[in-house]
């Protein structure tokens, strides 16, 4: 994460001064929260309620409507802040941009597979050692959000060279297309081809995000959130191809709707600091926290809250409040005990 005064290099303009954009951390830390959400539903289908039709509608639909809002967000961010590395020696960014990032992935990785083979269940996976090990190296785990980070900067690196419309326009071709593989190939390499463009996006223009949040009106937030709205609908209706077009008006209401946040509201601002530089291990732990949670939930519910549809309902929502406050309360205390190394290249492998 960037600080004051950072120095941002591109290919056009070899030092630009910036300041700090707030923004930035509580879009991240929103974005976070809304993973969280939509891991906590799909964990809730392994708890026999028997009354949850409504739930099962309303969640459904509210985690497809966001799809496009969550991992976007986050990839175009990453995109902006790993610009100025784009132009850099190899050298002087290596570890921090691919080493670091492949160390953490892998480390949580092979966590995800000794601990929860089969997500978010804890029962034995389905898939041998040598193909789950496979799997772990083309990015095929929970995990996939680190692998995508070095795999797309280093596909920034090699194409810098090429013309920006060029490197947008195949990349925006590849993300309409993944979601028509959706039965034919896993979750995390289709998210991988859906949000390249994202990455990318940030990457070769990093100007963009931090002027759309610098232009941002309540006026203007209102007229992208009925533009959002209408794609978002088209998005739940599955037409093809437009996965990128929602997700790129997604990006610009986030966008707004925190710069506005951290102009207005002094809560919104230290509160999106705070958090949106702990989203990393809060990624990483929420998945092991979601499945103990889950399993131990399974194991106490009552008959009486199994059969009630309000419980049903709220399950999504409670649950992803308390895997979030455990996840972060981790996040925090476990590198105060030595655990550091769990969410960075230590010093020693780096040096």
């Amino acid at each position: 994460m960037q600080g004051k005064g950072t120095v941002i290099e591109t290919a056009h303009s070899p030092k630009i001064e910036t300041e700090y954009q707030e923004w930035v951390d509580l879009a991240k830390a929103a974005a976070i929260i809304l993973v969280v959400l939509f891991h906590s539903r799909c964990t809730t289908w392994f708890i026999d309620f028997t009354n949850d039709d409504l739930a099962d509608d309303f969640w459904y639909y509210a985690g497809e409507a966001l799809t496009p809002l969550r991992m976007p967000v986050f990839f175009v961010v990453s995109g902006m802040l790993a610009a100025p590395a784009v132009h850099r020696e190899w050298a002087r960014v290596s570890t921090k941009r691919v080493w670091s990032s492949l160390y953490v992935y892998i480390v949580w990785a092979v966590i995800y597979m000794a601990v929860i083979p089969a997500w978010p269940d804890l029962a034995d996976s389905k898939f041998s050692l040598a193909q789950q090990i496979g799997m772990i190296i083309v990015g095929d785990t929970s995990a996939w959000y680190l692998w995508a980070l070095v795999f797309f900067f280093v596909v920034a690196r090699l194409t810098k060279g090429a013309p920006t419309y060029v490197v947008l326009a195949i990349a925006f071709a590849v993300a309409m297309a993944a979601p028509e593989f959706r039965n034919v190939m896993h979750h995390p390499p289709r998210l991988i081809m859906q949000c390249g463009f994202f990455f990318l996006l940030g990457a070769r223009v990093p100007r963009l995000p931090a002027k759309i949040a610098a232009g941002a009106t309540v006026w203007r937030l209102g007229i992208s959130s009925i533009a959002l709205l209408l794609l978002l609908i088209a998005h739940l209706k599955r037409i093809p191809g437009i996965y990128p077009f929602a997700g790129c008006a997604a990006v610009v209401w986030a966008i707004m709707a925190s710069s506005l946040a951290v102009r207005h509201f002094n809560l919104a601002r230290r509160w999106g600091g705070w958090l949106g530089t702990r989203t990393l291990p809060v990624y990483v732990l929420h998945f092991v926290v979601l499945t103990v949670v889950i399993n131990v939930v399974r194991l106490t519910l009552s008959e009486h809250m199994l059969n009630s549809a309000l419980v049903a309902f709220l399950a999504p929502l409670t649950l992803a409040i308390v895997v979030f406050a455990i996840s972060l309360g981790l996040a925090v205390a476990l590198p105060r005990i030595g655990l550091g190394w769990l969410f960075a290249l230590p010093r020693t492998l780096s040096a």
